[in-house]
Parts: structure tokens; sequence; C-alpha cells
């Protein structure tokens, strides 16, 4: 039985990923040498807006998250974190998390999240 030909999909996946990531690493590269915030927000905003990253993560799924807060655009950290939670649930414990972190920095009520946070649902 010839697998190559079920295997090419994955193989496909796989480079479009591997490529996905060069490009993070490499604009990355970029903004910690300029400095430039605010190409390297638009940046993330373009991966978001055309589907995402195509592999798992926490510390690449939440850069852009991280991006707004850093430049004090806590409703679009929130918006943010409102489309996390939909599309990849299983980071619910990191979205609420950033939550708080927004709701304390506003100095806003937090106890719904914390809350939400003890019992997990």
């Amino acid at each position: 039985m010839d697998f190559r030909k079920e295997l090419e999909p994955l193989n496909v996946s796989l480079v479009a990923q591997d490529s996905q990531l060069e490009q993070i690493k490499k604009t990355e590269r970029k903004y910690k040498q300029s400095g430039d915030i605010d190409t390297y927000i638009k940046f993330w905003e373009n991966i978001w807006n055309n589907g995402g990253l195509l592999f798992n993560g926490t510390h690449w799924t939440f850069e852009l998250c991280s991006l707004y807060y850093k430049t004090k655009q806590y409703d679009k950290a929130w918006g943010f974190l409102s489309m996390l939670t939909m599309k990849k649930p299983e980071y619910l414990d990191n979205i609420r998390r950033w939550q708080l972190k927004i709701l304390k920095r506003e100095k806003k009520d937090t106890s719904l999240i914390e809350d939400l946070m003890k019992n997990k649902t």
C-alpha cells in the first residue's frame, strides 16, 4: 500500500505550519531590532484576520493580546480574547488570566472572572 498519498495532506499542512512559524520568527526579529510595535501589531492582526495560527502553542497564540496590552489597547485585547474563547476554547484558563489582568489594569471589578477561574466553567 502506498502511504505517500495518504500522508500528502499532512505534509502540506506541516510545510504551511513551518512556513508560518518562520515568518513569525523573522518578523519578531525585525520588531526587536526596529521597535516598530505598530507594524508588528499589523502583522499579527493580519495572521488572525486570515484564519489564525496554523499550529498550537500558548506563546504565539497570545502574542497579539500581549501587544495590545503593552500599547494600552485594552478594548482590542478584550475583543481578541473573546474571539479566542470561540476559536480556541482549550486556552480558556489563559484567556481568563489575560482578562483578569486587563480588568485589574483598568481598575474594574474582577470578581466575575475570579469566580469563573475558581469554578472552571
